[in-house]
């Protein structure tokens, strides 16, 4: 009875050595920063992203479009705040 639990773990660890090896860098923290608005009066807000790497970036979220950018100046956009962020980790 205790091999399948041996073969489980090893299972388990040899994924999570594999997937830290990957380097899958995710979004560990998003903070507000500021309210802002740029040179054609759109207004948007912007928040630091800690990543599981220890590095930080910024994502914009855009009132009139309701986007997340990575960025305040970004095409990289997402309707979903976790989907901006994690871009914003990866690149």
């Amino acid at each position: 009875m205790k091999k399948p639990i041996v073969m489980l773990f090893t299972g388990v660890c040899a994924f999570w050595v594999a997937s830290s090896q990957a380097g899958l860098v995710t979004p560990a923290n998003i903070a507000f920063t500021k309210d802002a608005q740029n040179s054609q009066g759109e207004t948007y807000k912007t928040y630091q992203v800690s990543c599981s790497d220890q590095s930080q970036h910024v994502i914009s979220y855009w009132d009139h479009s309701k986007q997340w950018c990575v960025g305040t100046q970004s095409e990289r956009c997402s309707r979903d705040r976790i989907t901006a962020a994690t871009l914003a980790c990866r690149r």
